[in-house]
């Protein structure tokens, strides 16, 4: 016989949050170890559990091999370098996953002085 399926209830509405939103970042010039240290301190001290997931490769001034930025909402993981940079990459590009935040928000403290590109 035929399966009745589950219903939702009467007057449900499913929630979806469309305030999530995906912001990559890619930046031409090599970044100053200590300025982006501090630019990621300052995005997770003002944001925090907006900020959702913070990862990407970085190219450091002065360093070949690319630095790893991991970071979950209020925790950021310790750093660490890659033996090289994948085929045909170089430059840093950092992806930001957050909750109500515009990419603008995302430069509160930016250290550069290239201007960033988002995606």
């Amino acid at each position: 016989g035929a399966r009745s399926r589950p219903r939702a209830p009467l007057g449900y509405q499913p929630v979806h949050d469309t305030a999530i939103a995906t912001h990559a970042l890619t930046l031409q010039d090599p970044v100053d170890g200590e300025a982006l240290s501090a630019w990621l301190d300052t995005l997770v001290t003002q944001y925090g559990s907006r900020l959702l997931r913070v990862k990407g490769l970085v190219h450091l001034a002065g360093e070949e091999r690319p630095l790893v930025v991991h970071a979950v909402q209020h925790l950021v993981a310790a750093p660490r370098f890659l033996d090289a940079w994948p085929a045909g990459e170089g430059r840093t590009r950092l992806v930001f996953i957050t909750r109500g935040l515009e990419a603008n928000d995302l430069l509160l403290g930016y250290p550069g002085t290239e201007a960033p590109r988002w995606h």
